[in-house]
């Protein structure tokens, strides 16, 4: 029996733009783009209950888990300058947060591929860093995108 070559893809591939160099990370389990929306209910004088919905605001959170924890991703994933870095050393200051471009491209059983772009995020920083006895370590990271006004978009999608 023949392997349909199709269907024989990896996990989705995020490519991650600090100051013009390119990290690229393959993910377990996949990757999370949640577009979150802040709803505000409006009420009207004596009328009980919601009569409208605005929009109040908006989010959208990038998170990916990675296989292993090197010293250069927790030096990017962190946010984290090369002044803090002496030898094997890295001094961990959350305050200040670069911002990043994200590329995320997940291949489909059809040989196309999905790629998000997301010029402009933060990172929100690792939720945990876990090590378990007879486990795969498993980091996973968050980003959030930010408006960017100029081009009046977060982002964007393409199927190739």
């Amino acid at each position: 029996m023949a392997l349909n070559k199709q269907l024989l893809y990896s996990g989705p591939v995020v490519s991650i733009v600090i100051d013009g160099s390119v990290y690229i990370y393959y993910t377990l389990d996949g990757v999370a783009i949640s577009f979150e929306t802040e709803w505000i209910d409006i009420h009207t004088d004596q009328i009980p209950g919601v009569t409208k919905k605005k929009k109040a605001n908006h989010k959208i959170i990038v998170s990916f888990k990675v296989p292993e924890l090197s010293f250069d991703m927790l030096k990017y994933a962190l946010s984290q300058p090369d002044a803090n870095i002496s030898g094997d050393t890295m001094d961990i200051n959350l305050d200040e947060r670069p911002l990043h471009s994200i590329f995320i491209n997940i291949p489909q059983a059809t040989g196309r591929v999905w790629k998000f772009v997301f010029d402009s995020c933060v990172c929100l920083g690792a939720t945990e860093i876990v090590y378990k006895k007879g486990e795969q370590t498993a980091w996973e990271i968050k980003f959030e995108a930010i408006w960017k006004s100029a081009q009046g978009r977060w982002g964007y999608a393409s199927k190739t």
